[in-house]
């Protein structure tokens, strides 16, 4: 006879896949419209790198032609440890673009992790908005200002975009990203998104709280933390974020498990 557990494990599934898409669908209506923003708020962008002397240059010539007024905006790209030439490239691609835009490149002597850099970045910004964004992340020029328009609603703590790949390393991580943006829209549209992407998503500064050391997906435990305090967490269907980077055959599977 089949125990209690094995019917649970089965139920669970099922609910996952099947029941909570579909009661979602029936619940949403549509997403959260963007509030007119009279005067757009003061950002950080943060970009952690490690060993990202392939991808970096690209980064900087991508965070040059950002559309959001120069003295608003600030740009810190930090090395966390790289011992590959990540700083030295980021330097000559800063030069080379020439952009109007404050950039810091900050060159840590150790590596720590991205969650202790980020927790020491984020601390130290001084402006009240935050946004974080990956160096193999692809977004368009009014990406930021989209996000930041978000803010005038004061009940909104984090606000992201709609991730994918620019190309998928298998049919099923596609349908899997299909599926996800699904879900994370239809949540956003009833209440609040449950996490967001650590490719691009910006939020309060005041309402982070530095999370543990051990943390994996920072972008959903940073963008839960303000929603438990009753904050809203908004995905704007608007802003679209491509993932530069192929997925290695197997990698997706192994960060699954």
């Amino acid at each position: 006879m089949l125990s209690p557990l094995f019917w649970v494990s089965t139920a669970a599934i099922i609910h996952h896949h099947v029941t909570y898409p579909l009661s979602l669908r029936l619940l949403s209506s549509r997403a959260r419209g963007v509030a007119p923003l009279l005067e757009l708020p003061e950002v950080t962008i943060i970009v952690p790198a490690y060993q990202e002397e392939a991808m970096i240059a690209q980064k900087v010539k991508q965070l040059a032609e950002i559309d959001y007024p120069a003295s608003l905006l600030s740009i810190e790209i930090h090395s966390d440890g790289s011992t590959d030439r990540t700083c030295l490239i980021a330097k000559k691609a800063c030069r080379a673009v020439k952009s109007s835009h404050r950039t810091l490149i900050v060159d840590h002597p150790r590596n720590r992790g991205k969650i202790a850099l980020l927790n020491e970045a984020i601390t130290n910004a001084k402006t009240p908005i935050v946004m974080l964004t990956d160096t193999s992340a692809s977004f368009a020029p009014d990406s930021i200002k989209r996000l930041a328009s978000h803010f005038a609603d004061p009940d909104v703590a984090a606000v992201g975009g709609v991730y994918d790949c620019q190309s998928n390393g298998s049919d099923g991580e596609k349908r899997y990203w299909r599926f996800q943006n699904a879900l994370r829209l239809s949540e956003a549209s009833i209440d609040s998104a449950l996490g967001l992407s650590g490719a691009l998503y910006a939020f309060r500064r005041d309402l982070l709280v530095p999370v543990a050391a051990d943390t994996i997906n920072d972008d959903f435990v940073m963008p839960m933390q303000m929603a438990l305090r009753g904050k809203c967490v908004v995905l704007d269907r608007n802003v679209s974020v491509r993932e530069i980077e192929r997925t290695a055959p197997g990698q997706e599977m192994a960060r699954r498990i």
